[in-house]
């Protein structure tokens, strides 16, 4: 259920790559978008705009360090 304004947004900023899946975090969207060979989790309000970007890799791996 993710609004169409964040669909096309996210979109916009995967081209070259493709959206592997899709996560709420409170009243925004996150996209994980895998480009070049990296995945990219970039956050979005409900209105599309860009809100962040970051590593998802880098952020998997420090995720697991700190278990």
């Amino acid at each position: 259920n993710v609004p169409a304004a964040v669909q096309k947004a996210a979109k916009t900023e995967a081209k070259g790559g493709k959206i592997v899946r899709w996560e709420k975090e409170g009243n925004n969207y996150e996209a994980v978008i895998e480009k070049n060979g990296k995945d990219w989790g970039v956050v979005f309000d409900a209105d599309g705009k860009m809100k962040s970007k970051h590593n998802e890799s880098s952020e998997k791996s420090e995720k697991e360090e700190k278990h």
